[in-house]
């Protein structure tokens, strides 16, 4: 339990204050604190690991090709991510 008091203490000394110094804003509903892991765009992080949200993944995979799929095209799809990256 001392943990977890702690783990109070130094979030709302640094990380909330930060927050307050840069003037942005949390909602709590959509907030979770001391959770073991957390899904984030996409991504799932915590308990010492990082990888793909398996449930955002399977949609990709069961996607069928494009009926306007044009030979060469893959290589346009690759230059638009390469100026995203």
């Amino acid at each position: 339990m001392r943990l977890a008091s702690e783990f109070k203490q130094q979030l709302s000394t640094t990380f909330l204050s930060v927050m307050r110094e840069f003037g942005l804003t949390l909602k709590l509903e959509k907030s979770k604190f001391a959770a073991p892991e957390i899904t984030f765009v996409g991504h799932v992080i915590g308990l010492g690991r990082y990888g793909v949200d398996h449930l955002k993944v399977a949609c990709v995979e069961t996607m069928k090709p494009s009926s306007h799929y044009k030979e060469g095209s893959e290589a346009s799809f690759f230059l638009l991510l390469s100026h995203l990256h």
